[in-house]
């Protein structure tokens, strides 16, 4: 049997804000894929390019400063060209997007039950009762008690977990094919963020929605992903399965990563590894390797710029010039835990 086409592709996607010199390359060249009940984990520290990559996609980027070029796919449709009536259409009816802060995206003047009720009518022909029927069964469907009731509340009224649990519900209000996760875990207590990633996985399982996940928390990550594509100064450096990647990491910068996750299974004295420097301006990307100035590991050949290519496995691609033969010490050296 064959896979089912991807319903999300990005082709080459470039984005820059700005003109000239002084332009920010926000993204540069980012390609990947997401499949139906899928969850794809686009990782990275902030500034790398995650959130502008998924908000283009939603046409949320566009403006006079905004120079974008690529294609996005959505269902073998370009998002790039559509009009702004398209997009609309797309938005939220089939393409939806929880943001990292609830409390920030939800109408504070309106009540829970009435935004998803406005979600529903904006998409869908059916009456108010229906659409109040159907808020307040979406609300029990993710996990929040006395739903009828909270569906009268007012968004301040709502813990952060509730809160993201709205989110959740009015995403999905209109069984979209594609999530959209942007850091949907920040600032909710471990429980809480474990409650969140099994909705999330149960919508890629259940409903057969594509996901892309949106984070620089690894722990998360290795809970629900599928694939994943880590992404440095607005490119793609390393992508494969979750499996692959955790286990046998390929590029430097995912090392680092790696590195300076906290471990159980080690002594709460060994310092923690972090990665030296900072991310490089996108105003300032130079030729090569973006990450060459922070790797311990540059030589040479690292100004010029490394393509994302199959090094040892057709389905884990890395941005790398270091011999492949060289990089299991060179690995076990970055994940080696410092002393304290």
């Amino acid at each position: 049997m064959t896979d089912p086409p991807p319903v999300l592709v990005f082709e080459e996607l470039t984005v820059r804000f700005g003109k000239g010199e002084t332009a920010v390359r926000a993204v540069n060249g980012v390609s990947m894929q997401v499949a139906p009940g899928e969850i794809v984990a686009l990782v990275g520290e902030s500034g790398c390019g995650k959130s502008v990559t998924a908000l283009t996609a939603l046409g949320l980027t566009r403006g006079h400063h905004a120079e974008i070029s690529g294609r996005v796919l959505f269902d073998g449709r370009d998002l790039l060209v559509a009009s702004e009536a398209e997009l609309r259409a797309v938005r939220g009816g089939q393409m939806a997007m929880i943001f990292q802060d609830p409390l920030t995206c939800l109408n504070p003047s309106m009540r829970i039950g009435a935004q998803i009720e406005e979600m529903i009518n904006l998409h869908e022909d059916c009456s108010e009762e229906e659409a109040r029927h159907r808020a307040v069964m979406l609300l029990g469907d993710f996990g929040i008690p006395a739903a009828r009731e909270r569906a009268r509340a007012y968004p301040h009224e709502l813990s952060g977990g509730m809160r993201q649990r709205v989110m959740l519900a009015m995403a999905m209000a209109c069984s979209p094919r594609m999530l959209l996760a942007e850091e949907p875990t920040t600032a909710l207590d471990v429980t809480i963020q474990a409650q969140i990633l099994e909705l999330i996985r149960a919508l890629a399982r259940d409903r057969r929605s594509g996901v892309l996940l949106i984070t620089h928390d690894l722990g998360a990550v290795a809970a629900v992903a599928d694939r994943v594509a880590v992404i440095y100064a607005g490119r793609i450096v390393e992508s494969g399965s979750a499996a692959e990647v955790f286990a046998d990491p390929q590029h430097p910068y995912t090392w680092g990563l790696l590195a300076s996750i906290p471990r159980v299974d080690r002594p709460r004295t060994r310092r923690l590894h972090s990665i030296p420097g900072q991310p490089p301006s996108l105003r300032e990307l130079t030729e090569g390797c973006a990450f060459r100035d922070r790797c311990a590991y540059a030589f040479e050949r690292c100004s010029e710029r490394p393509e994302l290519a199959p090094r040892r496995d057709d389905q884990h691609l890395d941005a790398c010039h270091l011999p492949v033969h060289e990089r299991p010490a060179l690995r076990e050296r970055s994940l080696a835990p410092g002393d304290g």
